[in-house]
């Protein structure tokens, strides 16, 4: 009758889901790669328990009309936001509503400040720190990787760090993929079993 589903255990009905919320820009896809994988792994192992949906978006699809349309998940809307840099924090989306910020920036700010209700998503942020070669027979490219370096730590020493050097928010930093791989398959495992 009607009554007989009030009766059904509630994991019966739908499994619970963790959203998994990737953001970094075009310089870090290799690194993007190694974070689908790690996910869909840890997918597995959690597989009993819970889904994990990753929230992947390319970046260059990311529009005005389509961040706020209805519907769409927001790094705010997820349970982690995993954010990837390393020489650049990317294109700088239309002034409007974004007032100039790009892609990735607007994710972490998202995702640190624009959580709905009590719930925060867990925001982990990984910073590569290898070496990278510019060729410098193209002054445009040279500059422009400068300038794009330049942000990226502006945005660092503002978002991370107190004006007396010591730390606001904890970030990784890694100079290998072993090393990475390890640090977000450690870090998502732990949140996870949490």
């Amino acid at each position: 009758g009607p009554g007989s589903l009030q009766r059904r255990p509630p994991h019966i009905m739908h499994q619970a889901s963790v959203r998994i919320f990737v953001s970094s820009p075009a310089d870090v896809e290799h690194e993007r790669a190694i974070v689908k994988d790690v996910i869909e792994r840890l997918s597995q192992d959690f597989l009993p328990y819970f889904r994990i949906e990753p929230v992947l978006w390319e970046q260059e699809a990311l529009t005005a009309d389509r961040t706020f349309q209805a519907g769409l998940v927001r790094p705010a809307d997820c349970h982690i936001v995993l954010v990837v840099l390393w020489t650049r924090l990317g294109f700088p989306l239309p002034e409007e509503p974004y007032a100039g910020m790009t892609g990735t920036e607007w994710e972490f700010f998202d995702a640190v400040g624009g959580a709905t209700g009590d719930r925060r998503p867990e925001v982990l942020v990984y910073k590569k720190t290898n070496p990278k070669l510019v060729d410098i027979t193209n002054p445009q490219a040279t500059l422009e990787a400068i300038d794009e370096r330049k942000r990226l730590e502006e945005f660092f020493q503002h978002n991370f760090f107190n004006p007396d050097g010591s730390f606001k928010r904890a970030f990784r930093t890694f100079d290998s993929d072993a090393a990475f791989r390890n640090l977000v398959e450690v870090q998502l495992r732990k949140l996870l079993n949490r």
